[in-house]
């Protein structure tokens, strides 16, 4: 088991710079993309002033007993969209990569008897209980940097966010995102499962803080 998560922190290493110069050339061009903005929409209001005025025409008045008729160029309003936002953490801005029914850790971050081995050993991250197949979400955005398959971790993601952090998901029966794939926070990423070294169904879920681990339970409040 150690040597497997071992092989899985120096793939992790392995691509830490690739990922990071990925998401920088990201940040940039979002940069210049909304220093342009501004031009683009003076340019457009220039452009849809004269046809405006040659469109414009009086308005009429409200018939006795009808409804008022809409000026020319008028369109109703569209209702916003329904907001699909993820509940973020105020304090941690991560979001939870479980439904809020499966909010339980049943093996918290730090020394403990491996359940299949049977030897002590220190585990890295925390695994959350839940059904076959249930939906695993990303708990920030950011770009996959590694989607594969080990001993020890079965099915994997890792994700490498945008502000120094990086999420592992582990035991996953199924993967929905694949290397380089840039994901979204709150977007789903893989389903529950128990492949690799695992006992049963759940996520095993580490963080990471600059390359080095951290306890996932700090990142979100309420876990018991």
């Amino acid at each position: 088991v150690a040597a497997d998560e071992a092989q899985v922190d120096q793939q992790i290493r392995n691509r830490e710079k690739q990922v990071n110069d990925m998401i920088a050339k990201m940040q940039a061009e979002a940069i210049a993309k909304q220093k342009e903005e501004p031009r683009k929409k003076e340019e457009a209001k220039k452009k849809e002033e004269p046809q405006a005025a040659q469109q414009q025409k009086p308005s009429q008045k409200p018939t006795p007993g009808g409804s008022q008729k809409p000026t020319p160029g008028h369109t109703q309003k569209p209702k916003p969209p329904k907001n699909e936002t993820p509940f973020v953490d105020q304090v941690s801005g991560f979001s939870y990569p479980l439904p809020s029914s499966y909010r339980r850790i049943n093996s918290p971050y730090g020394t403990r008897t491996h359940p299949v081995t049977g030897k002590p050993n220190f585990h890295t991250g925390i695994d959350l209980p839940a059904p076959k197949n249930t939906r695993i979400t990303a708990v920030k955005s950011g770009i996959v940097s590694i989607s594969g398959y080990n001993a020890s971790y079965g099915n994997y993601i890792v994700i490498q966010h945008t502000d120094g952090y990086s999420s592992l998901y582990g035991h996953m029966n199924s993967r929905a995102v694949g290397a380089d794939d840039v994901v979204s926070q709150g977007q789903l990423i893989g389903y529950v499962g128990a492949t690799g070294s695992a006992t049963g169904n759940h996520l095993h879920l580490e963080i990471r803080k600059g390359g080095s681990r951290i306890n996932p339970a700090g990142c979100f409040p309420g876990l018991s």
